[in-house]
């Protein structure tokens, strides 16, 4: 994916789960978002946002009969470069993953509030992680943390899905600086390695560029 040129910092949004008023603010008021998964099931309201600037990362609480419809939506996995002068090299690199595994999908029903695709398959994990090992981003931006964050917010800790573990793979192939994501539902930022991981809470909006310098 290519940034417009104009864009020169990215600002990052939690899980909205239906708030489609927070989307609302928050594109009005920051040049460039991602909403980082769990935008919930319907996608009208992005229709007043320009798709060039304001994207959606999938998560597990998506609808996937309908996101990929829309321009707005950044797809399975990806890359693209955020430029500065005020960076190292001048460029930024980026790497995304979509999706999660829902813990309570037995509760729920497919094709209402639930998606049997919310996860990749193990294929497109592996052509995501070969990408990624080329690539060897600066950041990576997921819904979910990787498998070895998540004793960091549950306790006692959660099982863990495919999705953790090809998080995890990709962590041992190359360490970012800096992984954000969403999912947990909390605030939190941790240096663990040699990468700083920030947790992104519900409704709330960070800078990537801040991120990435702090």
């Amino acid at each position: 994916m290519r940034l417009p040129d104009d864009v020169k910092d990215v600002h990052l949004l939690g899980d909205i789960h239906g708030d489609y008023g927070r989307h609302d603010r928050v594109a009005k008021k920051h040049h460039y978002t991602i909403q980082l998964g769990d935008f919930g099931f319907k996608y009208d309201s992005l229709r007043k946002h320009d798709p060039s600037y304001h994207k959606v990362l999938g998560g597990n609480h998506d609808n996937y009969d309908l996101i990929g419809n829309m321009p707005h939506y950044l797809g399975d996995f990806g890359t693209f470069e955020l430029s500065s002068p005020e960076f190292t090299y001048n460029v930024i690199k980026v790497f995304y993953i979509r999706g999660a595994d829902s813990i309570d999908k037995q509760l729920r029903t497919i094709g209402v509030d639930w998606w049997q695709d919310e996860q990749l398959t193990m294929a497109r994990m592996n052509e995501a992680l070969d990408l990624y090992g080329s690539y060897r981003p600066d950041v990576l931006l997921s819904h979910s943390p990787p498998s070895f964050a998540i004793e960091w917010f549950c306790v006692p800790r959660l099982p863990f899905a495919l999705t953790e573990h090809c998080l995890d793979a990709m962590h041992e192939v190359y360490a970012p600086k800096l992984h954000i994501f969403g999912h947990m539902h909390k605030t939190k930022v941790k240096k663990f390695g040699s990468t700083k991981f920030v947790c992104v809470d519900i409704n709330q909006t960070i800078s990537l560029v801040k991120s990435f310098r702090g």
